[in-house]
């Protein structure tokens, strides 16, 4: 009894041998493995006869092996079983081992066998019968020479679905013993055969037969017709087809062309044309309704040679194609026609010169998809001959047009047309105003979209901030930024309700340059964004602390600003002074650090400070004063150390609370711009304070004890 890895029984002398799907059903995916098919005598040998045989192929694999195991000779060819056959032991013990392997996609109908166990020589068909050539009206074929086919062997065509056990050949040939090749004639052109084998043993003894399906070459097309794969207009083209067709024109000296309307192939059927240069091109899939592909023959006889290859996969419905015949064009159309920039409202074209275009170039722009030769142009202009390039004027924002270029050879009249279809941008948004994608506000953008807008401000010096509040493209369409640094930045997703993001621009001209690319498979929302122009921005130096106060000086720190590219200004006023108009009684001048310190002073003295960011002396950038005030000691008297007064919650919505080791006698809460807005004389160490009252924002709050003072910024929030 054999043995099965997927648990079936092995078949037996006279029993049938199916796959795993039985009689009706498909095998499964994934499957791997092996059967032993035992002879039921020592006598006999095992001969598996397949009535039916369709697997993947080139991704599913039977392989039949002469002998107990993987190890005997292969039977089979090296891509497996692909058709209908007969295998028959050759060894001692008469046994045939089987393996099979599926891959993880596309089953099929798998097999259905007869295991018969006969003494040896069994008479049994040649294995490999292969079609190894076809034309219109012939097939050639090759097989393996079997051993006991002493008498030669019988090769049959029939028409297809015909029954070889019962239906006439329409052609039949016996061939000598030694012969492993013959040609069937008479067939017709474009046409489905099988083909069957069997050996002829000896005067009384015919074997069973080992067909085969084919299709003869269809006739090559003609000048004025039509061009289709081997299913016609309305089929498809079948599994393992491999064939060129060369096509030629009428009348010498004429060059044949090929107009694709339609093509549909898979990743595994390959279409290719020789138009004469020796070099195999592959004709692109071509949608149907979408631009047609042609191709034209520069071959000295004005030929086009296609070769095409199917898989085993699937089989598609291939391609419909016009062939015309002409003589050689007396005008050639301008090469490389190609959009160089676009605007809302202008294209601008280049393409190679045609040295005959004595009276230049005809530059038309119709609506998407408008007929050229009947449509009313919106654009239409003359190129003067010696000119490769044109500007498009009048267009309207958004809108997808197709631009036509032509030359003019005077005496041998217009080129062919090339065209080019480009898309222009929106009008780009001012400042104030909203940004979206072409589908405005409640729309979806278009597929196929590709462009750029410049965002300008308003004034000089000002920069463009965008903020985008919603985003929704896909994987396919990306949006990016340059906010001057050369760089194209995606912008990433943003649902609705989620955190906005936002650009501003860092380039000498305050601009943001957006390009949006769109794929051709589903339009999405788009987004959504506020433009806003302003100066720039300086920040204000933050935790500005005052330490070390003696009776002559004090020292300062604060936290770098990343902007204050010519660094900060910090000056000492007298208290109460007005630091836009009165003088300070020092400052540091132009600094790059973030400390100061300051010496002079006089003693239990109170001033007032304060410091800037410098993020431009050229264009005059400051930022907003940050505050503190200090009263220099009395001779002897020591500061408290900062890390022994405490207060808490920082940053807070209300209420503060203090902790210090000495008593605080009087407590000030300053606003950014050194107003007063609050004051307390709590007189003990633990205390709290009530900010609920004031806006949210920064402040400084001044504690005093011994005519010491502690100054600590807190944020109002």
């Amino acid at each position: 009894m054999g043995f099965s890895m997927f648990g079936q029984t092995a078949p037996e002398c006279g029993g049938k041998f199916y796959d795993t799907g039985g009689p009706d059903g498909e095998y499964s995916n994934n499957e791997d493995y092996s059967v032993l098919i035992e002879a039921d005598d020592p006598a006999n040998f095992v001969t598996i006869n397949f009535l039916t045989l369709v697997v993947e192929n080139g991704f599913d694999f039977l392989r039949i092996y002469d002998g107990d195991d993987a190890s005997a000779p292969e039977l089979t060819p090296s891509s497996g079983a692909q058709s209908p056959g007969t295998y028959t032991s050759t060894v001692a013990g008469g046994n045939l081992f089987v393996t099979f392997i599926s891959d993880i996609s596309a089953t099929r109908s798998g097999w259905d066998a007869d295991i018969i166990c006969s003494p040896n020589p069994p008479c049994v068909p040649p294995t490999g019968l292969l079609l190894t050539e076809n034309t219109e009206t012939t097939a050639t074929f090759t097989w393996n020479e079997e051993a006991n086919a002493t008498n030669g062997y019988t090769l049959s065509i029939y028409n297809e679905n015909d029954d070889p056990t019962t239906s006439p050949p329409i052609y039949t040939e016996d061939l000598a013993s030694g012969t492993t090749t013959a040609t069937a004639t008479g067939l017709l052109g474009g046409t489905t055969y099988t083909a069957c084998i069997a050996s002829l043993c000896d005067a009384s003894e015919t074997s069973n037969i080992s067909c085969i399906t084919f299709n003869t070459a269809f006739p090559p097309p003609v000048c004025g017709g039509k061009f289709y794969d081997t299913g016609g207009p309305d089929g498809e083209f079948q599994n393992n087809e491999d064939y060129t067709i060369t096509i030629l024109p009428e009348n010498d000296g004429d060059l044949v062309t090929a107009t694709f309307l339609f093509v549909e192939n898979t990743t595994f059927d390959v279409l290719t044309v020789d138009v004469g240069d020796g070099v195999e091109q592959v004709v692109p899939e071509v949608p149907e309704g979408e631009d047609p592909v042609v191709y034209t023959s520069i071959a000295t006889d004005g030929s086009l040679i296609f070769h095409f290859t199917s898989s085993g996969v699937n089989p598609n419905p291939g391609w419909d194609a016009d062939i015309t015949c002409g003589p050689p064009p007396t005008c050639d159309a301008p090469d490389n026609f190609m959009l160089d920039e676009t605007t809302a409202n202008t294209a601008t074209f280049s393409w190679d010169e045609v040295p005959n275009a004595t009276n230049g170039y005809v530059l038309s722009v119709f609506l998407e998809d408008e007929d050229p030769t009947t449509a009313t142009p919106v654009s239409t202009q003359l190129i003067a001959a010696g000119t490769f390039s044109g500007t498009a004027d009048g267009l309207a924002p958004a809108t997808t047009y197709d631009a036509y270029i032509a030359a003019d050879c005077d005496t041998d009249g217009p080129s062919a047309m090339v065209k080019v279809t480009f898309f222009t941008p929106p009008v780009a948004p001012v400042c104030g105003e909203k940004f979206y994608d072409t589908g405005g506000p409640d729309g979806d953008f278009q597929n196929n979209e590709d462009y750029t807008i410049t965002i300008t401000p308003d004034n000089e010096g000002d920069l463009v901030t965008a903020t985008f509040v919603f985003v929704n493209n896909s994987d396919f369409d990306f949006l990016m930024v340059d906010i001057g640094d050369g760089v194209e930045q995606v912008v990433p997703e943003i649902p609705a309700g989620g955190t906005p993001i936002s650009y501003t621009s860092i380039a000498p001209d305050g601009e943001l340059i957006f390009h949006f690319v769109s794929s051709n498979i589903v339009p999405n929302p788009g987004w959504d964004a506020d433009i806003t122009c302003a100066p720039p921005s300086c920040p204000t130096p933050e935790n500005f602390t005052v330490s070390n106060v003696t009776e002559m000086g004090a020292d300062f720190s604060w936290d770098a600003v990343a902007e204050a590219a010519d660094g900060y200004i910090l000056g000492i006023f007298n208290d109460g002074d007005d630091p836009t108009v009165d003088d300070p009684i020092f400052n540091t001048g132009f600094i790059s650090e973030t400390t100061a310190s300051v010496t002079d002073l006089e003693a239990d003295t109170a001033y007032d400070v304060y410091l800037v960011s410098i993020c431009s002396i050229e264009n005059e950038i400051f930022s907003d004063f940050a505050f503190a005030e200090f009263t220099t000691t009395l001779l002897g008297v020591e500061d408290i150390l900062e890390s022994e007064f405490v207060l808490f919650p920082n940053p807070t919505t209300g209420k503060i609370t203090f902790k210090s080791p000495v008593n605080i006698e009087q407590v000030a809460v300053y606003s950014i711009l050194g107003n007063k807005v609050l004051e307390s004389t709590p007189n003990t160490s633990n205390f709290e304070i009530d900010l609920t009252t004031l806006s949210n924002g920064t402040y400084f709050i001044r504690s005093t004890y011994d005519d010491t003072v502690v100054v600590k910024k807190v944020i109002k929030m």
